[in-house]
């Protein structure tokens, strides 16, 4: 899905609220859905999941394995689980990016992006200056419009932030407003506007007349020569720059697997509360309605001749199949999602993982995915970083350099094997003595 926004005429008055475009709508249809299977609010999105369990629907069955928020954390706990090093080559000691990292609790807004970016395809990073430092923040996609190049929709011309808020004053009445920031290279406008029936009303104009933002300006030069905001994506294509989510792929293998598990209980609810047969003689006369009822525990009834004797009616629900299918659709689910059991704990292959080495070949795939998110990730978190340190250099902020040449070292966060470290240290001082030993002799 492409957002087909290519000039910021839809902002103004008289202009429909929520956009009236298509795309943008089912993008951001799309940033609510995953958002809900997040949270674990599986029936919300999986229609059928109760239509499909009949008269069972009810709380007992209303249960989620949340697969989405264990893959998404995961792969974010690979990449900032363990604290990566940034240094800066004109920073030599490293006490100002320490600074600016620990004002922004930066690896925490990193783990907060890399989390959007999974399950929505943008993060947003937006950075900032609040009258002491700079400041970088992750932004919600849902109010990212991104205004594109018609010639070019990999070409951003305009990052626009737009959200809705309602204030009451002291007669009752309630007012809504659309906050809107368009972002250019250099330049941020600050726009207000009243909603009216679901559509963009009258502009207050200047923006500082409104109590809530009496120190805003309508215009602000940045003195940046670039966007404060930048969008970090996930798997992209020549056809869909603003990338994919990674629920789209698994979204109708976890429905199936909770469909599966929901009818198991369903069965075995079943056998846990059979029904009895057997013959009269087990039913007496209610005293006070007169009517045939059943009555267990601590009874005796003796039979006659050919009569059978009481028994709990069961049924075959053919659990080995739904066992078996169970395995099927989780095996695809690892697949799909580039993990591997292994992420979770399971005994057999933990058994052949005898060393970090061997570990990190049964996650290969896992693995190659971690330095793929951070193909994407890694430019953009260095490219907010150097502007952050522009943007105090600007301000003046005591100790501020422009930070050049920001190195990132990610680690795989990965439980390390202390043995076949020093065996490999080993191994490689070897090596090199032996190199130098052939140096010596030539």
């Amino acid at each position: 899905m492409i957002s087909l926004l290519t000039n910021i005429n839809f902002l103004s008055t008289g202009m429909p609220w929520p956009v009236d475009d298509l795309d943008t709508k089912l993008r951001l249809e799309s940033y609510e859905k995953h958002k809900l299977l997040f949270q674990g609010h599986h029936s919300s999105v999986f229609r059928d999941l109760n239509r499909l369990l009949r008269e069972d629907e009810s709380s007992v069955l209303a249960f989620s394995l949340n697969w989405h928020k264990r893959l998404t954390t995961t792969f974010a706990n690979m990449l900032w689980g363990e604290v990566p090093n940034i240094s800066s080559k004109n920073d030599s000691n490293g006490d100002y990016l320490k600074s600016l990292i620990e004002y922004n609790d930066f690896y925490n807004t990193g783990y907060e992006v890399t989390l959007d970016i999974l399950r929505y395809s943008p993060g947003i990073l937006k950075i900032g200056f609040d009258g002491e430092r700079a400041t970088i923040e992750s932004q919600n996609p849902a109010f990212w419009y991104p205004v594109v190049n018609p010639d070019n929709i990999k070409k951003i011309q305009y990052h626009v932030l737009a959200w809705t808020f309602e204030e009451i004053d002291w007669e009752g009445k309630k007012t809504s407003y659309i906050r809107e920031e368009v972002h250019s290279r250099g330049k941020i406008e600050n726009r207000l506007y009243e909603l009216d029936n679901g559509k963009i009303g009258k502009q207050i104009k200047p923006i500082s007349s409104h109590p809530r933002y009496k120190t805003l300006k309508d215009e602000q030069n940045t003195g940046i020569n670039d966007f404060l905001i930048i969008p970090i994506f996930n798997l992209q294509t020549s056809d869909n720059p603003f990338g994919q989510s990674d629920y789209e792929d698994i979204n109708s293998l976890i429905e199936q697997l909770e469909l599966r598990i929901c009818q198991i209980t369903r069965i075995l609810n079943k056998h846990s509360d059979p029904n009895m047969a057997g013959p009269e003689s087990c039913l007496i006369n209610d005293p006070d309605t007169g009517e045939p009822i059943f009555t267990s525990g601590g009874k005796f009834w003796p039979l006659e001749s050919g009569e059978k004797a009481p028994e709990y009616i069961t049924w075959d629900g053919k659990l080995d199949s739904a066992f078996k299918q169970m395995e099927f659709l989780l095996d695809q689910l690892y697949a799909l999602s580039e993990t591997s059991s292994v992420l979770f704990g399971d005994p057999k292959k933990l058994q052949r993982a005898d060393s970090s080495a061997a570990l990190k070949r049964l996650l290969i795939s896992t693995l190659s995915k971690v330095n793929r998110l951070k193909l994407s990730i890694d430019p953009k978190i260095r490219k907010a970083l150097k502007i952050a340190s522009q943007i105090e250099v600007l301000k003046k902020v005591p100790t501020a350099v422009e930070l050049i040449n920001i190195k990132i070292d990610y680690r795989d966060g990965l439980p390390e094997d202390p043995v076949e470290m020093a065996q490999i240290a080993n191994l490689e001082g070897t090596e090199a003595e032996e190199l130098k030993n052939e140096i010596a002799v030539e």
